[in-house]
């Protein structure tokens, strides 16, 4: 927890050295005070590079956008997206990536999956992580279908699902009761030779559960027909 001090005052000796940091320098600084959960320092390290006379690279806004993230600052994280363009430097696919997991820790789902879906067009290779943001931001708002759509993506480009992925689709299904696609899901990740962990099996199993007791609570049909005794 104490790296991102350390960082700080690596950058504070050679200062009073004299010695003006590299972005490299700053971007490990950067990186480091992600990890300590410290997404403003982060952001002022960034804005201060230029009086070091450093110039910020996609390292440096992607370590940022990545420590907005893990602060929850997913508006900031897609303002850097924005800016980075603006400057002259490149996103590339981890500062995808870091912003979509932005997205996903506060359930902005619908930008996470626009990121997703222009990654090609940015001539960008999409693997596991990149649908594994875009699926956590459905599973928390509970958007099943977009997140099946993203798993038929996946097969589209012949991307394997990992177990991560899986577990994310199924318990968004089992949020809203759509225990028929858990179970499905279920039988699709053991026949693509990946093994349930509990979570995910109990999941599963909880959305069969929680079926069968809004059937048993369901009031019976009621008929137009009238039937009177002889």
């Amino acid at each position: 927890g104490g790296q991102w001090q350390m960082a700080l005052q690596l950058l504070s000796l050679m200062l009073s050295q004299q010695l003006h940091p590299d972005a490299i320098s700053c971007s490990a600084a950067i990186s480091a005070c992600e990890k300590g959960g410290q997404w403003s320092l982060a952001l002022r390290l960034l804005s201060a590079m230029p009086d070091f006379q450093a110039v910020p690279d996609t390292i440096s806004y992607t370590s940022a956008i990545s420590a907005c993230g893990m602060g929850s600052q997913w508006v900031t994280a897609m303002s850097l997206m924005s800016l980075m363009p603006e400057v002259k430097v490149t996103p590339n696919k981890i500062s995808y990536d870091s912003a979509m997991t932005a997205c996903a820790h506060a359930g902005q789902w619908q930008t996470a999956s626009s990121m997703l879906s222009s990654m090609p067009q940015k001539r960008l290779d999409r693997d596991e992580i990149s649908f594994v943001a875009s699926c956590s931001a459905c599973e928390r708002d509970g958007h099943w279908q977009e997140a099946l759509n993203m798993l038929a993506e996946m097969q589209r480009i012949e991307l394997s699902p990992n177990e991560i992925i899986f577990g994310s689709i199924i318990s968004t299904c089992e949020s809203k009761g759509r225990w028929q696609e858990a179970v499905a899901l279920l039988w699709l990740m053991m026949r693509s030779s990946l093994t349930p962990g509990g979570i995910t099996t109990g999941t599963a199993l909880n959305a069969v559960r929680q079926a069968i007791g809004r059937s048993f609570t369901k009031p019976p049909p009621t008929s137009s027909t009238q039937v009177h005794p002889p």
